[in-house]
């Protein structure tokens, strides 16, 4: 059996695999047993947080280069889910308190009050209601949060207000002032939230994205927070990793930046997961995650 393994580490590393590095691809062989796996890398040596592409060819297309035989099957949650509630709780809980206001004012050095966001006015909508988006969409509705959430065909999640197709996307990012982005990156979701979709959100919104950075047209992401309607941004993703020292995003006053770190994938519950798929298809079923190629996820 031949595994094509996608990783941003370098060099691989598999526990008990013998490894052998030839330029950005990798061949391991476990002993014993008749498995191959084929590791590529993004770079000569780089390290970094997300991966963009593989040999130039952007990974939401990679599938379709591959060929036709290959099944191309994802990690499903792998113990993220819950860092995602996390690391999205914090940020709401951050922008309710008004603690962007308070870093200014201390930064001043000025003692001042300013009066807290009910959570009833932040209502929060979640792009993308996969396994992860789910997920977060309905821990969000369970602590209160007033939810809708908006995905490729019509999902049914209890306390969150759902939305699907073209047609309910003017109306979703109406209803939302905190937008979660939780979509994969395909050729229908890149710079899917460009000027246009910006400005359809509530005033005083803020943007959280922790699935990718193409989603977000960057330049329209920056004239949103100088002309409204937004307010601020917490960006974990970006369009290059690491995000070069030059880029306007470091020194933006109303973007909070951390370095794709919301949701690191927990190698104990990946290994498990790898494994029940290959078992899986050695007994001839399909397991889960399995990749559709003409939806690029």
């Amino acid at each position: 059996m031949r595994i094509l393994h996608v990783t941003d580490c370098y060099p691989p590393r598999l526990g008990g695999i013998e490894t052998q590095v030839h330029g950005q691809a990798t061949r391991q062989r476990a002993a014993g047993h008749h498995v191959e796996v084929v590791t590529a890398t993004p770079g000569h040596g780089e390290v970094r947080a997300g991966l963009d592409s593989v040999d130039g060819v952007p990974v939401h297309r990679l599938a379709i280069r591959l060929p036709a035989e290959l099944p191309v099957i994802r990690l499903e949650d792998a113990g993220m889910a819950a860092q995602m509630v996390d690391y999205c709780c914090h940020e709401l809980l951050h922008l309710a308190g008004r603690h962007h206001d308070y870093a200014a004012l201390q930064a001043q050095r000025r003692w001042h009050e300013v009066d807290a966001l009910p959570r009833e006015s932040l209502p929060v909508g979640v792009l993308g209601l996969g396994v992860l988006g789910g997920h977060v969409a309905r821990a969000l509705a369970a602590a209160g949060w007033p939810v809708s959430g908006y995905s490729r065909t019509a999902r049914t999640i209890e306390g969150v207000r759902t939305f699907d197709g073209p047609g309910g996307w003017h109306a979703f990012l109406a209803a939302t002032r905190v937008l979660i982005l939780m979509a994969p990156l395909t050729p229908a979701t890149e710079n899917l939230v460009d000027a246009d979709a910006l400005a359809r959100l509530q005033p005083g919104g803020w943007l959280i994205n922790v699935a990718r950075g193409a989603l977000v047209v960057d330049a329209d992401l920056l004239a949103a927070l100088e002309r409204g309607p937004l307010s601020g941004a917490t960006l974990d993703v970006f369009r290059r990793e690491p995000l070069p020292a030059e880029h306007p995003f470091w020194t933006h006053p109303r973007i909070r930046i951390t370095p794709h770190v919301s949701a690191p994938t927990r190698i104990a519950e990946s290994a498990a997961q790898v494994a029940d798929k290959v078992l899986a298809m050695q007994r001839g079923q399909r397991p889960s995650g399995w990749v559709d190629r003409a939806r690029g996820y």
